[in-house]
């Protein structure tokens, strides 16, 4: 019996998204005949792993402590086989900015938009700083951190008088704010996994309608909040052109074993590359287990053989 680690908690914004997801995971791998277990994160932990070596570490925590590519590293340096994608891969996907460019240059349409730093936003003076912002981009805006997920921190600007405070719930998150052009369309969600050759295929796009009109954390992880279309009610040239969109964010970005590509599909069917997860979450309202329940597939047998898939990686 195959023994998996799952890492949940730590000590980001999204700790209890990562325990949901943690133990979701854990119990679905058990009913797969796997021998898994949740640890959190803390000063045991390394000496926890070299104790007990399991065959597969699957890091299941958001946010920086988990996304930023930091515990992957330590994890390759233990010589363990972990699920998910590489550090210099989660590096660049978990910099938004430096994702958008990198798909943006591998031809997916992208919002345009610009990264400022809090020092920037002070040293230049907010009046003049956010008069120059809507004129080049205009408005609405969707501001957000430039790094973090599960829509901590995002605000949709439609005024001129809402830039202020939506910069400043920004900062709140981290020293840098993603201002970006608004695209309004259809929201969807493409999850990815890999086969056991290595190819990487897209499950069904899932179509996101928020109560309120804004997938913020609210909308993601309270029940009922938000209504969920798996498959998206999209035509099948819009599906094939979103599928195509979301697995050359996949590659450019180097993500492996799985991950979450987040687009915008505006009123001429164009997608527009939004932000990508290489760890997605894995909870009842949770979009990957949404893809794959309406592909028919069955949980425990795609994680199992996402577990499978990285010990051939490693």
């Amino acid at each position: 019996m195959r023994q998996v680690l799952v890492l949940a908690g730590g000590l980001s914004h999204e700790r209890d998204v990562s325990l949901r997801s943690g133990r979701r995971v854990a119990d679905t791998l058990a009913h797969s005949g796997y021998e898994a277990y949740v640890r959190d994160v803390d000063p045991t932990l390394l000496t926890a792993i070299k104790t007990s070596r399991p065959d597969v570490i699957w890091p299941l925590l958001h946010g920086a402590s988990g996304e930023d590519g930091a515990l992957r590293d330590v994890l390759g340096a233990l010589g363990i086989a972990y699920i998910g994608s590489r550090p210099a891969s989660c590096r660049l996907t978990w910099d938004k900015p430096v994702a958008k460019a990198l798909v943006g240059a591998a031809g997916i349409s992208t919002p345009a938009g610009m990264a400022l730093s809090h020092a920037t936003f002070r040293e230049l003076g907010a009046p003049a700083l956010l008069e120059t912002v809507i004129d080049s981009l205009g408005l609405p805006l969707a501001v957000k951190p430039a790094r973090g997920g599960s829509s901590l921190g995002l605000t949709i600007v439609r005024s001129t008088a809402e830039l202020p405070s939506a910069m400043v719930t920004a900062y709140a998150y981290g020293d840098i704010a993603l201002i970006e052009r608004f695209i309004d369309g259809t929201e969807v969600a493409l999850s990815i996994v890999e086969d056991a050759e290595g190819r990487a295929h897209t499950l069904p796009a899932v179509e996101i309608v928020p109560d309120g009109g804004v997938y913020n954390y609210e909308a993601r992880y309270t029940a009922g909040a938000t209504e969920f279309f798996t498959p998206a009610r999209l035509s099948g040239s819009v599906s094939a052109s979103v599928a195509a969109a979301a697995l050359t964010a996949y590659r450019t970005l180097g993500h492996q074993h799985l991950s979450r590509v987040d687009l915008i599909i505006d009123a001429d069917e164009r997608p527009w590359f939004l932000e990508a997860n290489v760890s997605p979450g894995m909870t009842e309202t949770s979009l990957f287990p949404m893809a794959v329940e309406a592909a028919g597939r069955d949980a425990a047998g795609v994680y199992g053989a996402i577990v499978e898939r990285a010990l051939t990686t490693t």
